[in-house]
Order: structure tokens, then sequence, then C-alpha cells
């Protein structure tokens, strides 16, 4: 449900909360906190699992002792002589999220006393990952994953030899922060982790009276997570000058930022992840398209880990793709029972005349093992996984659908109650207990 569709009002002179009334992953978004005075604090919660909490330190800021103003639009804004704060929820902004988000504006009505705004940052079942510029990531020359030679790498853009642009992003992501849940990932009845992406905190952009403008950027630096503005922007700048969004300041989205082209007769499984209850997957997910607009193949598959034995779990049929517009592809798999808080491994096999795109967001503990496969349609892949290598230290746009209880038992298995107990061994209620859900 997107923020824009929400009820909101304010709690105390000092304490606003936008309410998310009916979805399953968004409850409540609270600005402010303090008693006697606004404490510019911004607080997420996720699935009722998660929660991000920011605070700019009250050492900048200085004391506010207004209150918080409603405004007919249904944003809110605070302040005092040195800043001012202004808070609005908004719809769906292709590029920026697909679930809504929450613009924060900062004016800064002098110059301040610092550069850097540190915010101090609380979570619970959070980790986050800041998106460093792609030129401190890819260096010129031969580049094993791509098979070429990288000639121009920027902030936004590696490009290689071949004239392939193999990664690029927006120019709002680079020094931007996105956030998921610590463990989880896959869309469950009860529970839509999807990629497990809670949002994205992107690059912002000041803007002086005089219309001249640089990129603040955000860092994380222990429990902080920071916003710097160049200090001889902010030396040379005519005053007020505005700190707003690129499009979204946090954008709740479960798609990665940044997209990379992969080399087609592969295998990708996404590691890092394990679902939160039993079930049965019957659906693959893939955000992705094609590089050049010739035709691409992603066919979905499973595996168990390699600690596991690496065996196949499931597949389905492949799926064309021309269009160079990044989209989900959902595609339906056999389905096939797992176990809640074990890792498995769903992926896709590539293949196409060029290369696929896949999204990604940088993040420690997850990344996409590869396996060098030639592309079928129609043939079974391979029975064991043997990874070929690894690009670590990324989340990547897949997730899979879980479903539960005992009417996708008996449609995956086939049969009655009876039937299944027969030859699965057991009672009903054991039966569900291992595979999820409920008779």
């Amino acid at each position: 449900m997107p923020l824009d569709s929400i009820s909101g009002g304010l709690i105390s002179p000092n304490n606003y909360e936008f309410r998310c009334d009916g979805s399953t992953k968004w409850g409540k978004v609270r600005v402010g906190g303090g008693a006697s005075v606004f404490v510019p604090k911004l607080t997420f919660g996720a699935w009722d699992e998660c929660q991000i909490e920011l605070t700019l330190d009250a050492n900048v800021t200085g004391q506010i002792r207004k209150s918080l103003v409603e405004n007919a639009d249904g944003s809110i804004e605070v302040g005092n002589g040195n800043f001012s704060f202004w808070y609005l929820p908004v719809g769906i902004r292709p590029g920026f999220n697909d679930e809504g988000g929450l613009d924060f504006i900062l004016t800064l009505k002098k110059k301040p006393p610092v550069n850097v705004l540190p915010f101090l940052f609380n979570q619970v079942g959070v980790v986050a990952g800041l998106q460093p510029s792609l030129a401190t990531q890819f260096s010129l020359g031969w580049n094993d994953e791509f098979q070429d030679e990288i000639v121009h790498v920027s902030e936004t853009q590696v490009i290689g030899a071949s004239g392939t642009i193999w990664v690029h992003c927006p120019e709002y992501v680079p020094n931007s922060i996105a956030f998921y849940h610590s463990s989880r990932a896959g869309e469950f009845t009860d529970r839509n982790y999807r990629t497990g992406k809670i949002g994205h905190l992107y690059r912002m952009k000041a803007t002086d009276a005089a219309g001249k403008w640089t990129w603040a950027d955000w860092s994380l630096d222990g429990n902080s997570i920071k916003l710097t503005c160049s200090p001889e922007f902010l030396d040379g700048a005519t005053y007020p000058v505005i700190v707003a969004p690129a499009g979204d300041t946090f954008g709740f989205t479960a798609v990665a930022a940044v997209e990379e082209a992969l080399l087609q007769n592969t295998m990708r499984v996404l590691y890092g992840t394990q679902p939160s209850s039993a079930g049965v997957v019957t659906t693959i997910h893939v955000h992705g398209d094609s590089s050049s607009g010739n035709a691409v193949y992603f066919r979905p598959i499973m595996y168990q880990t390699v600690a596991n034995g690496g065996a196949r779990m499931t597949y389905g049929a492949g799926q064309e793709v021309t269009s160079t517009t990044a989209a989900w592809l959902n595609m339906d798999v056999t389905g096939v029972a797992i176990a809640s808080g074990t890792e498995y491994w769903p992926g896709v096999w590539l293949g196409g005349a060029n290369y696929p795109d896949l999204m990604y967001d940088n993040l420690s503990s997850a990344g996409l093992h590869r396996m060098s496969q030639a592309y079928s349609g129609e043939d079974v892949p391979p029975d064991t996984w043997s990874t070929g290598s690894t690009l670590a230290d990324r989340r990547w746009s897949i997730y899979a659908t879980y479903t539960t209880g005992w009417a996708t038992i008996t449609k995956v298995l086939g049969g009655s109650s009876a039937n299944i107990t027969k030859v699965l061994g057991g009672s009903v209620s054991n039966i569900t207990k291992v595979l999820g859900g409920a008779v």
C-alpha cells in the first residue's frame, strides 16, 4: 500500500505518525520525538519485525521549540532560526520506489556550523549497505567476470572495449544507502518479504537561492549515518540552501538500484537468505531485462546449498525478454517443499544472443554464485550445483514465492489427504508441520 494512501495525525505536539492501514509490510512511519521540543527523528517499521530510526544530532540543529504544522497537502513541517524540516508521503515513482515513499526536505536558513549532518542510526532486524561510486568498485583493464577489457569507469557506468555497458545506475544512487531485512526474503501468505529490501535512502541535492547545486552524499560510520555537503559549496552559497531529494528521500521498494549485464550460458543462484516458515515453492521472481534489446532468456531454477549436497530442487519454463527496461519476471516452477530456517538457492539460467541484465545492491553476506552451462529451454538443468565463481557482497533482486496450507500441499502432491498420508506416512498434522500451513 503506497504511503500516500494512508491515514495520519499528530500523536503529540512534536510527534506525527503516518499509519499504513491494511498493509502487510508497513505498519507506521513516525516523524519527530521529544516532549517539550521537536527532535528531528524518522522511525520506519516493516513486517512487525524490522525498525529503522534516524535521529539528526540536536547539537547541530539547535533546539526546535515550535510544534509540528500540518499542511493541506498532507505534509508536515517544523523549524527554528537555523533549519526547517518538511516531510511528505508520496505515491509510486518509477525508478525510485514501487510502494511509495517519504520525502524529507531540509532548509539551511544560514551557513551551518559543519558540512556533515550526523544521524544516529538505530535498527532492529535490519542491515544497511552503502552504494559506492562504481569508480571505486571497478578498474580499467581485463575483467574475468565480463570476459572483456574495461575501457571506461565513472560514478555511474562501466563500459567494455566491446561497447557493452556492463554496469550502470542512476546518478542519485552513488553514495546512497539500501536497507534490507537482516535475514529474510521470499513471499509468503502472510509475509511479503520479496527480496527482503525495506527501502532506499537516496542521494540528495543541495541547491542555493541563486540556483547553484551540488550532490549531498550519504555515508555509513558505525551507528551513524552522515549526510555530507561540499564545504566549498556551503562557503560560497546564497542562502537559504534547500537540501531535497532527486526523486525520493526514502523510497519503499523491493528492487535493487544497480544494473549489471551477465554472461549468457551461465546459471546464477542467490545465496545468503532463508525462508521464515515452511511451505511449497511455486514461483521464482527475477527483476531483469535485455542489455541490447535482442532476445535473451531467463529460466527459473532452485538448488540446495552445496553444504547440503547441492541437489537440484526444481525448475520451470524459460521466458524470452527483449525489453531494455527492467521489470519483474514471474516464472512458475514445479512445486517443491522447503523447511523453515534452511537456506536454499533460488536463481535463473541465462541464455540468448546477448547479455541479460540483473539488479543488485551492495550488501554484505549475500551474493550470486555462478555455474557455466550452455542454455537450453528444454533440457533438465544439471542434477548438482557446482560453483565456478561468485559475485560476493551483493543482494540481487531475486526471490521465491512460498505457499502454505493443506490445499497447496494436495495441489502439488496430488490426491486426497488419505492418499498423501498413506504415501508419506504419519498424520495430516505432522505433514503440515513439515511442509507448512494448516489443514
